[in-house]
């Protein structure tokens, strides 16, 4: 009889154990891209938005994804540019109407598109571990490797 009873309470723990983790990851959904104040974002996101953008309002921030490995930021600003960051405050993508302000865009990417594109201006820029990708003003996306050799055209 005894070892009924413990195998009793081991599922039970099993059962909370279970039930425990089904709640965490709800909750984790429910506030996915849930709002929040541009004071919450990083320090780095808010320090780029001052620099690049500093006659321009948040008008909306969000953190998707709670995990602390897989937090993200979204913020758009009252001139509608789009700006992602990750959870350390970096900036993975920036989306503008508006030519991007110089410096966001790597001076070699930069000096790419004015030699080859001169009437283009770049109003995107994405970027990860392996690539850069610029959206021009036409539409055009370029697609450079992370020493900034041009990859890809996308028109």
């Amino acid at each position: 009889m005894v070892f009924a009873t413990e195998g009793v309470k081991r599922n039970a723990m099993k059962k909370l154990f279970i039930f425990s983790l089904l709640l965490l990851s709800l909750s984790a959904l429910a506030n996915d891209g849930r709002p929040i104040g541009q004071e919450q974002l990083p320090a780095t996101a808010r320090q780029f938005i001052e620099k690049y953008y500093p006659n321009t309002v948040v008008t909306l921030a969000r953190v998707e994804g709670m995990s602390i490995m897989h937090r993200e930021y979204e913020v758009v600003l009252s001139d509608a540019t789009r700006i992602e960051f990750r959870g350390n405050g970096e900036w993975q993508q920036v989306d503008s109407r508006e030519p991007l302000p110089q410096g966001i865009v790597p001076r070699e990417i930069a000096s790419y598109v004015a030699e080859r594109f001169p009437r283009e201006r770049i109003v995107g820029i994405e970027r990860d571990r392996y690539h850069y990708e610029v959206a021009l003003e036409s539409g055009a996306e370029l697609q450079f490797d992370s020493r900034f050799r041009l990859t890809d055209i996308d028109d």
